[in-house]
């Protein structure tokens, strides 16, 4: 049980810390001194940069996917759940480093594939099951083709982590995400639907104007 606490303990503090400052300017002699523990009892539940980086990720998304089935759970209808799962993602992202997926991407692209890309897989199906009972519900148009559409915003959302075409600098990731699914929602929604977004989005700056 010792042995699961320590993993567990070491697997947030190092998602913590690879989020707020990226992976590649934090080592595991950082992540021991941040612990108060030693390298080496880090090295006994992990035995590379490489494998605890995967703990996290998969972590992580296994945190993500269970609160995304609760938020479903919790919306009263199908956009309320997509923008409830936008607004928490868009929190989410002000809180990663820009640097974070991009440094995945490019010096651990093996763990990219295996976890970013089938999770992302995940999500386009998710989103094309929440699509379908949006056109059921009268949301969407109904002349939409479901994969083509899901994977149109899959791609806009990997592009979202590209600094040569939003660099971090000039535009918030929560921004950029927030244009894309607004935009995205808007153009596949019935008249009906565009109605129930906009109600969404009044209700959202309202929220925000009284923090």
């Amino acid at each position: 049980m010792a042995h699961m606490e320590i993993s567990e303990r070491i697997i947030s503090e190092a998602s913590h810390l690879f989020m707020k400052y990226g992976i590649r300017s934090i080592t595991m002699d950082e992540i021991a001194s941040h612990m108060g523990i030693s390298k080496r009892t880090i090295y006994e539940n992990f035995k590379d940069k490489e494998k605890l980086l995967w703990s996290c990720i998969s972590c992580n998304q296994d945190i993500q996917r269970e609160h995304k089935k609760q938020i479903i759970a919790n919306s009263s209808n199908v956009l309320d759940a997509i923008f409830n799962i936008m607004f928490d993602i868009s929190a989410k992202m002000n809180q990663i480093h820009p640097s974070f997926l991009t440094d995945l991407r490019k010096y651990h692209f093996a763990l990219w594939q295996e976890k970013i890309v089938h999770f992302q897989e995940d999500h386009i199906r998710d989103l094309g099951n929440m699509l379908l009972k949006g056109i059921e519900d009268g949301m969407f148009r109904d002349d939409i083709n479901i994969e083509i559409i899901s994977k149109m915003l899959n791609i806009q959302l990997q592009e979202m982590s590209n600094e040569n075409i939003f660099p971090s600098e000039q535009f918030s990731r929560s921004e950029v995400f927030m244009n894309i699914v607004v935009n995205f929602t808007r153009g596949i929604a019935t008249p009906k639907g565009i109605k129930i977004i906009e109600k969404i989005i009044r209700e959202r700056i309202k929220q925000q104007n009284q923090q």
